[in-house]
């Protein structure tokens, strides 16, 4: 069967929705690119968990919404919780498409964001667990490098973001601190040579 290409817009606009539905969850969640064809696509979830999924019509919004909704309740199925969440309540936004572009929007019209930008604009997230992958995604969207351990503990105030660096510098100190605000950093001094996130290699 016919394979959809994965330059074509509806893939794209699928990766962005599964990016933004999975930004609170530790849990892998993707495409599965090796699975899809010209009608539907996989959502692939953790290491076994599968949905095959149609794909919508691109010249319709109301059909890229419910596509929209399906993956939402899919993912929010499986990861126990509304996803993406909306960051002034406990509801998932919901997906409104006008001319084939999609933006998240509280059903009580008081948050949005466009498609993409879930994770930058509703940093920090609510649970602590899922900080340290996110902080990272926010220093390769800005392309700070110079650091090579990434966590965020709780201490006595809350959150807290902690970097080591192999090398103290003013510039990365400010880059570091911005990326990570409003949570309060520390920055320490490592020659550990493998990059880590969250105690993760990356």
């Amino acid at each position: 069967m016919k394979k959809p290409r994965e330059g074509d817009p509806m893939m794209r606009l699928i990766d962005a929705v599964l990016g933004d539905v999975a930004v609170r969850s530790a849990m892998y969640v993707a495409r599965r690119r090796e699975d899809g064809d010209a009608e539907t696509f996989v959502i692939q979830t953790g290491e076994d968990g599968r949905c095959r999924l149609g794909l919508p019509d691109p010249a319709s919004d109301a059909s890229i919404e419910a596509l929209v909704a399906e993956v939402q309740a899919h993912v929010g199925d499986v990861l126990g919780a509304p996803v993406p969440r909306c960051p002034r309540h406990e509801h998932a936004v919901l997906g409104i498409a006008s001319k084939g572009q999609l933006r998240w929007v509280c059903p009580d019209g008081e948050w949005e964001c466009a498609l993409g930008d879930y994770a930058e604009l509703t940093w920090p997230q609510f649970d602590v667990d899922g900080l340290a992958p996110i902080l990272a995604g926010r220093l390769e969207r800005r392309g700070i490098t110079g650091w090579l351990t990434l966590g965020v503990n709780v201490d006595a105030q809350g959150p807290v973001a902690e970097f080591g660096v192999p090398e103290m510098t003013d510039e990365l100190s400010r880059a570091l601190r911005d990326a990570a605000a409003p949570l309060p950093v520390t920055i320490h001094r490592t020659s550990r040579r493998t990059r880590r996130v969250g105690g993760l290699p990356q």
